[in-house]
């Protein structure tokens, strides 16, 4: 796999309602979770909903004419790429893991990637997504900053 342009850009999960959690589960950190495991909380907005961003690059696989992904945020194989919106327990516990849902990077194209200019973002409503699901998410092209 040969893989050239790398462009970074950022990318914005959408949750309008998040999942209600049962009380006798504890604190919960809710976020993205980077690769050393650790979870990077979202902005509430003023409707309630939640944003959850981070950065990534994309580069260009010349045999696929598909995008590929890295970052410290970027999980899985070369051919399928996904983000982490994870619910980490926090303290002891026998699984850190409440939750974990895959957020899929395989419906980003190559040509939405090239349109992305500095003050946009790659944006995905997942709201109702659950862990383990494999459909395919739909992204659009939204302002930084800009709900």
């Amino acid at each position: 796999m040969v893989t050239t342009n790398f462009k970074s850009l950022k990318v914005r999960l959408v949750c309008k309602t998040m999942p209600t959690i049962p009380p006798d589960e504890g604190r919960l950190d809710v976020g993205m979770q980077d690769k050393a495991q650790a979870v990077h909380a979202g902005l509430k907005q003023k409707d309630g909903s939640m944003f959850f961003e981070c950065a990534l690059e994309a580069g260009l696989d010349e045999a696929t004419g598909k995008p590929t992904f890295r970052g410290p945020f970027v999980q899985g194989t070369p051919e399928a790429r996904f983000l982490y919106l994870s619910w980490k327990r926090k303290g002891a516990s026998s699984s850190p893991w409440y939750w974990r849902v895959k957020i899929p990077l395989s419906g980003i194209t190559w040509k939405e990637v090239s349109l992305v200019k500095p003050n946009d973002v790659l944006e995905a409503d997942i709201t109702g997504r659950r862990p383990h699901a494999t459909d395919p998410i739909s992204w659009r092209r939204g302002r930084a900053g800009a709900a």
